[in-house]
């Protein structure tokens, strides 16, 4: 199947740019304004589907014949310029679609040539979604399986600017944690960045952290930012805490729901230290007398019975009847 989006200033012109090219079986996966990274192509995208169009009909990239293969160890760095990040996380954090908007963001956005590696070819259509955004984009893009297969896509990317690894959840699997952990560590100039969900409870975060830890990550991307907040300042976040942020989640869209870390500090509260707010305690109000106190007080006084018992009381005489 052959996903791909056109552009035009009119929905019906993109239509009819994806019926001329894909055929009347094009399937309309969506229809909506373009991204701003998109806008420059058409006002309008239509996202279409064709079944019967085999992906290798795309035109390889021309290769130069004047300059030799590269052949590089495994783990070999000094030929290559690219910037390598690899995205590490729990199940459900959202990995996959950070790796999307990143690639999609630094392509368009920040005019940088990018590719994808997915390393998440373990599961059924692990790496499907991934691999429709790079289509769309025509951003290069590979599945790996093994630590020499990543090793090699390095080495031919190495005029690339941003690589981009996506990877699986490694929750029990040992062996897939060690080889991949090998591979990212044993390679130079690699970043890594922790993918953390903010709907996860601060002890699943702590937890996420202790067990992704053989692949030293020095970054934390949080996500689902839009759904609830990550408190870096509570309890038991220390760690996590600690990490460095550069990229932020906070939403669905592709890509224009991911920010810079910079942009979106005054804005979530996830990312700000918590304040202790120290309250003075409320001033004492005397209490109201109650009702049957106030009578008997003006009683007393009528009775005088506050008075000096020493004072004399002087009387008016009384007046006798005409």
């Amino acid at each position: 199947m052959k996903i791909k989006s056109f552009y035009a200033d009119s929905m019906d012109l993109a239509m009819q740019s994806a019926s001329k090219e894909l055929g009347d079986e094009a399937l309309i996966l969506n229809s909506r304004e373009a991204p701003l990274e998109f806008r420059h192509f058409g006002k309008y995208e239509v996202v279409c589907a064709c079944a019967h169009v085999a992906l290798t009909d795309r035109k390889p990239e021309p290769v130069s014949r004047k300059t030799p293969p590269v052949t590089a160890e495994a783990g070999t760095t000094s030929s290559r310029k690219a910037r390598v990040v690899v995205l590490v996380g729990p199940s459900g954090a959202g990995k996959s679609t950070a790796c999307a908007k990143i690639a999609i963001h630094s392509k368009f956005t920040k005019g940088r040539p990018t590719a994808v590696l997915s390393w998440d070819s373990g599961r059924v259509g692990g790496s499907d979604s991934v691999r429709s955004y790079c289509e769309i984009a025509g951003i290069p893009f590979r599945e790996v399986e093994t630590r020499d297969s990543f090793d090699k896509a390095l080495v031919e990317w190495k005029d690339i600017d941003l690589i981009l690894v996506d990877t699986p959840p490694m929750e029990g699997s040992e062996f897939l944690i060690e080889e991949l952990a090998g591979a990212i560590t044993g390679t130079q100039d690699i970043e890594t960045h922790l993918v953390l969900s903010g709907t996860f409870s601060p002890a699943y975060l702590d937890f996420a952290y202790s067990s992704y830890a053989p692949f030293r990550a020095t970054k934390l991307l949080p996500t689902h930012l839009d759904e609830a907040q990550m408190d870096l300042a509570a309890p038991g976040m220390e760690r996590v805490g600690a990490l460095s942020i550069q990229w932020c989640g906070t939403g669905r869209g592709v890509p224009e729901d991911l920010q810079d870390a910079s942009d979106v500090l005054e804005q979530v509260a996830a990312l700000t230290p918590r304040q202790e707010v120290i309250q003075a305690p409320p001033a004492q109000v005397p209490a109201i007398p109650s009702a049957k106190s106030a009578i008997e007080s003006i009683l007393r006084k009528l009775r005088r019975e506050d008075l000096d018992p020493n004072a004399q009381i002087v009387r008016a005489p009384r007046t006798s009847a005409a």
